[in-house]
């Protein structure tokens, strides 16, 4: 963790105590760091001030960041300022009303976040998502402090002060920067001293600072990706809506399928590339029942870690169905995330249509469009950098989906810039990305949501992984690979936030898609390779066991 060890907000400890602010050293260099100043740290005291009591409420205070989201009983504050606050600094309202005291402190040099403790009589739901916030100016340290010295410079003491070396995980410029850290407040995050403002112990080998974690600590050594939030949940499951079993299915099912499933007691399907998207990013899933009352959502919503819409041809008219499930999903997600329930929603192409439909107050604002099997590159829009899906995101990924045609789209609808903004769309989403289709009409490909964990995407990044139909336009390329997995991944740790449980183990063992065999569907001319079928009783069944 950071910012985490034993000292104080400044009094024998500083920064983080005895052992500086990261692990072995890390932004306090070893013994001295903050505190005393450790045989040349930065005078008996560091940045505290003399004994540790309330001295009141402070002279002026000036914006430090908003509120950004929740950690378990803690906010978490998007900085705004380029000076770093003491450990323990007071927290305060416009009106100088002090709401709690800094935690911990991460994220890279120039673009970081902390994490607030809030005093007893506040709750995390008083607050409002970019609430600002403030803190008093004589709290604060210019971030030149703990940058890395140029070469040859010292420090201001042998012990003390910012180190070279930066330790193990340090904020320094050599051991620093390979084994930990060196290059932001997290960087690798918890193996080895936590790579910068990180405390001695708590959850991961030797950095960490103790107890929950607030601040960054997910990353994949495959790819290199860094995402911003930590994982708070290890285990992650989540459900995947199903849909209806129409006419219009012929088009996905090929001829044969189709026949078989209106044969048969099949009444709802998921294609098994969106388990597969959702495995891979390392959750598990859970079928999400159609044509059930609010009451069978409202119980799953409290035991998954979010939700995925897949694309397909269901209905938005129907008031059942797909449609239906839908509409008592957002509704019900938006009630979690206003308590300060962090509760992601995904959806692909038709998802994706029906978050913008759902997020128009349920008017359908649609056009008809030539966007059936072609492969794109994406249109970033000016402000993608500052979105929580790409903020964060390896500089080669964004290349990849900028430059090279990997997002495959297969829909027959769109929504157009000029419908997204005309129906006021733009006040609560923002549009990351565009294209164009084959009569060269412009629509929306990615979204956002400005307040909520939710996210859009016309395109089907599942296709490039698990879809092998010969004669598509889908790319099965090594970038289109890596830039599909970024997409899985960044949803699955968006739920990692959500720590959503199971009652037992052996309750969410009876509601895993584990239980319904994946047929395989390509061999007989169907788009999708591999699909679960579901009949009406499997639904009632398990409608009987969730209370």
């Amino acid at each position: 963790m950071s910012f985490r060890g034993r000292g104080g907000g400044g009094n024998r400890g500083g920064f983080g105590g005895r052992g500086g602010g990261g692990g072995r050293g890390s932004f306090g260099g070893g013994r001295g760091g903050f505190s005393r100043g450790g045989r040349g740290g930065g005078g008996r005291g560091g940045g505290g001030g003399g004994r540790n009591f309330d001295q009141g409420p402070p002279e002026r205070v000036i914006p430090f960041g908003y509120y950004d989201y929740p950690c378990q009983d803690d906010l978490v504050l998007k900085v705004e300022i380029e000076d770093v606050p003491y450990f323990n600094a007071p927290i305060f309202l416009e009106n100088k009303s002090q709401i709690g005291k800094v935690d911990e402190i991460f994220g890279n040099l120039r673009d970081y976040s902390v994490s607030v403790k809030l005093s007893e009589n506040m709750k995390v739901s008083s607050f409002t998502p970019k609430q600002k916030l403030y803190i008093d100016p004589g709290k604060l340290l210019p971030l030149n402090r703990f940058l890395p010295k140029p070469a040859g410079q010292k420090g201001s003491g042998p012990r003390g002060g910012v180190q070279k070396r930066g330790g193990r995980g340090g904020f320094g410029n050599s051991r620093g920067g390979s084994r930990g850290g060196g290059s932001g407040f997290g960087n690798r995050g918890g193996n080895r001293g936590g790579g910068g403002f990180r405390g001695r112990g708590g959850n991961n080998s030797r950095g960490g600072g103790g107890g929950k974690r607030c601040s960054t600590g997910a990353e994949s050594r495959q790819w290199g990706y860094r995402f911003e939030h930590a994982p708070v949940n290890e285990h992650p499951i989540v459900g995947v809506l199903a849909q209806e079993i129409s006419l219009d299915s012929a088009d996905i099912f090929g001829d044969q399928i189709f026949l078989d499933s209106i044969r048969g007691d099949w009444q709802s399907y998921i294609g098994a590339s969106y388990v597969k998207f959702v495995e891979g990013g390392g959750a598990r899933v859970v079928p999400i029942w159609i044509d059930k009352p609010k009451k069978y959502y409202e119980k799953i919503m409290k035991r998954v870690n979010g939700i995925l819409f897949p694309g397909g041809n269901a209905d938005f008219v129907n008031n059942w169905g797909y449609a239906q499930a839908g509409r008592f999903i957002y509704d019900i997600a938006n009630e979690m995330n206003s308590r300060g329930e962090y509760f992601p929603l995904w959806g692909t192409c038709l998802g994706f249509e029906l978050l913008a439909v759902l997020g128009n107050n349920g008017t359908d604002l649609r056009s008809e469009c030539a966007g059936q099997s072609m492969a794109l590159n994406l249109n970033f829009t000016s402000n993608f950098t500052k979105s929580r899906m790409f903020r964060d995101a390896p500089q080669s990924v964004i290349d990849i989906l900028s430059e090279k045609p990997v997002a495959a789209n297969f829909h027959h609808y769109c929504i157009t810039p000029e419908n997204f903004t005309s129906n006021n769309l733009d006040e609560s989403w923002q549009m990351l990305a565009t294209n164009k289709d084959q009569n060269n009409l412009e629509f929306v490909s990615v979204i956002e949501h400005r307040k909520y964990p939710y996210y859009g995407v016309q395109f089907h990044p599942e296709k490039n992984l698990y879809e092998w139909h010969k004669s598509s336009t889908i790319s099965h390329s090594y970038d289109a690979i890596k830039s599909s997995q970024y997409f899985a991944q960044f949803f699955v740790e968006e739920t990692r936030r959500n720590t959503n449980l199971f009652r037992t183990e052996g309750e969410a063992n009876r509601f895993l898609i584990y239980n319904w065999p994946a047929q395989f569907t390509g061999r007989n001319g169907s788009a999708l390779m591999q699909m679960y079928f579901f009949a009406l009783h499997d639904g009632e069944t398990h409608l009987n066991k969730i209370d």
